[in-house]
């Protein structure tokens, strides 16, 4: 029998510093200043001193910390190191956790870092509703066949192009199971094939687009800002003569905008960018003055989107996105600036990413190489 009873234990007080009971061969309870009782087992293995935790009083019983200490022995006396067999345990534990649960992790602690946080949750709590098999499988058993179902279907449902942002999304998780978590070594998207991305878009914006978008918003020069649709209108003709990103544009404010440039803090490629103006962009600055005391725009940039969209569905132009707007203006200011000046307008630090918004026609090609020409 050891020394504790249940009636001594609950007669014990705490001190001003960490006091120490103990019962029998090694078992021990520890009392801290502020009231936490733990059950402890201190014992050598390998000519080395540990202590192993069994457990919080009252949560575990003293019958129950004895039965742990009487298993915790029976394992030193086969030759196994019991915190180091706990350890083991836990790990294969957190092994076998549901990859739901990682994603759980990975948002909570890594993702909310990134500037695309919202569409990573967003994208990442879709895969896991639409496929319950891969959200709920443990996350050490998800093998390379999953992956390539996950792929295949989703092929069927959404643009290569799509797949392969998600597929690249998943990786980010299975790196951080195997960095941070550690509970993996390998992803399983590892010689996964990603889907072919589809052909980049060579959409252009004609004036007579302009001008038949412009209708369906009822907007015009002299038109006040203060509706969502005008807004809309008022950053769609901003984004043709800036090349910004709806998001970009949407986040303006009046302390970064300059004499002939806007200042982007922050941006999508995470560094700030300057955007030179234009007079028409100056032009357009002056007319949202007052709108707002400290951003240019007061619609947010889902608002703007949706906005975008409800009105450009009452015309003929539904193949036309927002962003195209930034083809149309990187085209426009090709013809004005060399590469690099350009690549400094748009914020693009990949010189064949910047290529695929340069959409000239055949015919202004031809055009400018008579210029040259005559």
């Amino acid at each position: 029998m050891g020394n504790l009873t249940d009636l001594r234990i609950r007669k014990i007080k705490p001190t001003d510093k960490n006091a120490k009971y103990s019962d029998a061969g090694g078992l021990y309870l520890m009392v801290t200043p502020k009231g936490s009782y733990y059950w402890r087992y201190k014992y050598r293995f390998e000519k080395k001193e540990y202590v192993l935790a069994l457990g919080v009083y009252p949560d575990v019983s003293l019958a129950d910390a004895r039965l742990k200490h009487l298993e915790a022995k029976k394992l030193l006396a086969i030759g196994i190191n019991p915190s180091a067999d706990k350890q083991a345990k836990k790990q294969e534990k957190k092994q076998e956790q549901p990859f739901s649960m990682v994603v759980q992790s990975f948002l909570e602690n890594e993702a909310i870092k990134h500037k695309g946080y919202k569409w990573e949750m967003l994208r990442l709590n879709k895969i896991m509703r639409d496929f319950p098999e891969l959200a709920n499988k443990p996350i050490n058993l998800i093998n390379k066949s999953d992956l390539i179902s996950f792929r295949n279907k989703r092929c069927l449902e959404v643009q290569g192009t799509s797949v392969k942002r998600e597929m690249q999304l998943l990786g980010s998780v299975f790196r951080y199971a195997i960095r941070e978590l550690l509970i993996i070594e390998h992803s399983p998207l590892t010689n996964v094939d990603k889907p072919k991305e589809n052909p980049h878009r060579e959409m252009r914006i004609s004036q007579d687009d302009v001008d038949t978008l412009l209708e369906a918003f009822q907007y015009s020069t002299d038109t006040p800002l203060f509706l969502k649709k005008h807004q809309t209108a008022w950053a769609f003709l901003f984004a043709l003569e800036t090349s910004m990103r709806l998001s970009e544009i949407t986040g303006m404010r009046w302390e970064h905008v300059a004499d002939d440039y806007v200042l982007l803090p922050s941006t999508k490629n995470g560094s700030s960018r300057k955007v030179p103006l234009n007079r028409n962009a100056l032009a357009l600055l002056d007319k949202a003055k007052g709108l707002d005391g400290e951003s240019v725009l007061t619609i947010s940039s889902d608002s703007l989107s949706t906005t975008f969209r409800k009105y450009r569905d009452t015309t003929p132009l539904k193949h036309i996105n927002f962003h195209d707007t930034r083809h149309e203006a990187c085209t426009k200011f090709a013809q004005m600036m060399p590469i690099q000046d350009l690549a400094k307008v748009t914020g693009h630090k990949d010189m064949a990413m910047l290529m695929r918004y340069y959409n000239p026609t055949a015919s202004e090609l031809a055009q400018r190489m008579n210029e040259k020409l005559n």
